[in-house]
This record gives C-alpha cells, structure tokens and sequence, in this order.
C-alpha cells in the first residue's frame, strides 16, 4: 500500500486549518464591526441599551437594583445576555463595538464546545470540520456580528450537549457529578 509523505498528519492539518477559517472570519467580522458603528436595527439597540442601562444602575442604584432589573425589566427574554455582556461592558463600556466584540468572543467558545463534543464522539478531525461548518453558517456567522441575544443561546446549547455527552464512552461508574452539574448550569 503505498503511502505519500506528508510533513502535517491530517489530523493537524484539519486543526490548524480550522485555526485559520476561524481567524479569517474573526478579522471579517472586525472589519465590518469597525465599518459599522452604530446599531443597525431596533434589536441590536434594545439589546445595547438593556446592557448599557444595567451598567448605570449597577453604578447609581445598586448591587440589589441591578438583580431586580436582570429579572423583571425583560421577562420576555432570558437574562443571559445580558449576564454574560455585563463584565465586559463594566470594565470597557457598553458601546457597539465592544459588545459585539463581545458576541464573537462567544462564537469562539461556542465553536469550542462544538469541537471538544463532537470530537469526544468522531474524533479530532471530525470535530475541526464540525466547528468549520458551523462557523461558516451564516444563521451562526450573522446574529454573532451583531450584539443579539443568540450568542448567549448558541453557547447554552453547545455547553449543555457537550456536558452531557462528555462521558459518552465512559462506564456509568466512571462518570462524574460534575457532568450534570454542568449541564444544569448550561441550560
């Protein structure tokens, strides 16, 4: 059987090409970002504003404020976006720019947990192509450009199906508390 000599096993090679799609659309969606400075719908300056606004009462009313506008200023929505915007836009502002900086910094955990999943189940290079495929989504790719509230979704699910097939090989034994711990945390 003959076999040609390649420098880069598949497997890397698959590692690092997802390495470079990813960056590729990172510098992409940074360009546009910079293009683009101001929201460009309703959504996306709700969602700002929400973010901005918790800021301020965080700063003038309060930590217990600040819980009770989390909870009950939005009941329409889940709070997560805003839970995971908040840290950020405390320490480097609540301006567009940031915030959707803020959104693609989750793609790349959600892509994360994509890839450790699937690869816990088909292997290194089935998960470098799964995180390939799913960043190249424009259903994922789009909503990420932007400060919606579906990065917080995206990486609520990729976490939760990750915990849970975690152990996916494991005996019943060997599976851990913390599988479902975080899988409860995820959702």
């Amino acid at each position: 059987r003959f076999k040609p000599p390649i420098a880069l096993s598949s497997t890397r090679f698959w590692l690092y090409f997802t390495l470079f799609v990813l960056i590729a659309l990172t510098v992409t969606a940074y360009f546009w970002i910079v293009a683009h400075p101001h929201p460009l719908n309703w959504d996306e300056a709700f969602y700002l504003n929400r973010v901005h606004g918790d800021v301020w009462t965080l700063k003038n009313l309060g930590k217990q404020k600040l819980l009770e506008a989390f909870w009950n200023e939005d009941p329409s929505r889940p709070p997560l976006y805003r839970l995971l915007a908040f840290p950020v836009a405390l320490i480097f502002g609540s301006n567009p720019f940031i915030l959707r900086l803020t959104s693609i910094l989750f793609l790349w955990l959600t892509l994360g947990f994509v890839f450790l999943t699937v690869r816990r189940i088909g292997g290194t290079t089935a998960g470098a192509l799964a995180a390939i495929a799913l960043s190249l989504c424009p259903v994922i790719l789009k909503p990420s450009m932007f400060f919606f509230t579906e990065y917080s979704l995206y990486l609520s699910i990729a976490a939760a199906l990750y915990f849970l097939l975690r152990d996916w090989n494991r005996e019943p034994q060997q599976q851990r508390t913390t599988t479902w711990i975080g899988l409860g945390m995820a959702l």
